[in-house]
């Protein structure tokens, strides 16, 4: 993910994310404060989720997101 734009991170984050069955997993890791991942998140998957942070150091974010099902109903912010 890091060869891409900042800008186009999420979408692709919030696409793959769509593309998952209920149950599966996906992991990210970021460069964004876990705040901020948080809220790109629940701004783009409409509480759809779990959000587990696996490690946090300085500039860099390992969050594991879970699809727990139920409708997505908002589209991938841009």
């Amino acid at each position: 993910m890091r060869p891409l734009a900042p800008h186009e991170r999420y979408p692709l984050i919030f696409n793959t994310f769509r593309c998952l069955a209920d149950g599966e997993t996906l992991e990210v890791i970021s460069s964004d404060e876990p705040e901020v991942v948080y809220q790109r998140l629940r701004d783009g998957v409409a509480g759809s989720f779990l959000c587990e942070f696996l490690d946090s150091e300085p500039k860099r974010q390992r969050v594991r997101i879970k699809k727990l099902g139920g409708p997505l109903d908002q589209p991938a912010p841009q």
